[in-house]
Formats: C-alpha cells, sequence, structure tokens
C-alpha cells in the first residue's frame, strides 16, 4: 500500500471526528490541548498531534502558527458569521470518505499487477532456460 496520509490506520475516523469539532463546536479555533479535552484523546493514532494531523490535510484544516487558537476548519473561518450548517458538514465528511476510498482504490492497483509480474518472471525463466539448453 502506498504511503498516502490517507491510507494511514484510522485516518479516515480522526479525520471525520475533527470536522465534526470544528464545524459544529461554539468555538471556531481550538488549540491541541482544546482538542484533546474535547476528544478525551491525548493524540491521534494516524500523527504525532492533533496540529499534525490538521497539516497533513490543508484541504479541511487550517493550522495557524501565529494564534494560541491555531486549529480551525477552513470552510468555518472564512465563513463572514463562522457557522456552517448540517448539510455542508454532511457534504464536508462525504468528500473526506471519497478522497479515502480514491487513495485506497491508487494504493491497491499494484496488487492488481503482482500476478502480471509473476507471469512475465516465469515467462522469462523458462525462455532463459530453454536458450542456455540449447
Amino acid at each position: 500500500m502506498c504511503s498516502s496520509r490517507y491510507t494511514k490506520q484510522n485516518r479516515l475516523s480522526e479525520v471525520i471526528a475533527l470536522i465534526q469539532i470544528l464545524a459544529m463546536d461554539k468555538h471556531s479555533y481550538r488549540t491541541e490541548n482544546g482538542m484533546k479535552k474535547e476528544l478525551q484523546i491525548d493524540k491521534p493514532l494516524s500523527a504525532k498531534s492533533w496540529t499534525e494531523l490538521c497539516s497533513e490535510h490543508p484541504e479541511f484544516f487550517r493550522v495557524s502558527d501565529t494564534k494560541e487558537h491555531n486549529l480551525s476548519l477552513i470552510a468555518r473561518h472564512v465563513s463572514p458569521d463562522k457557522m456552517v450548517s448540517a448539510e455542508f458538514i454532511q457534504k464536508l465528511i462525504e468528500v473526506a470518505i471519497d478522497l479515502h476510498d480514491k487513495a485506497h482504490e491508487r494504493a491497491d492497483k499494484w496488487y492488481r499487477l503482482i500476478p502480471i509480474l509473476a507471469a512475465l518472471i516465469g515467462a522469462t525463466s523458462v525462455i532463459i532456460v530453454a536458450m542456455i539448453k540449447t
């Protein structure tokens, strides 16, 4: 499997959790400690920290180097009233699932080539042995 950020173990569930918290919480911006407190998990399983996880997914999250509350959902950050609808949140989650599925499809393409490569190696070996014997 390729080392895509979407193919990491537990990544999809953690991205979905972040989308929900950063979209629905009354606070638009969170800190690393705020995420730990809200999720009741010290760090994600697929990254070293919640901040790193957000940094690896700039398509959804914004990480500010200058603010104390440095984590936010991009859509909510740019929204004039700092709110997003439930339908929009659902669409973001669907996009995350689609990106995850596509990354796994790309990673699994290599597995389809293994039988072809094995056949080519076997055929080449037979030809080489036949040539050596003659």
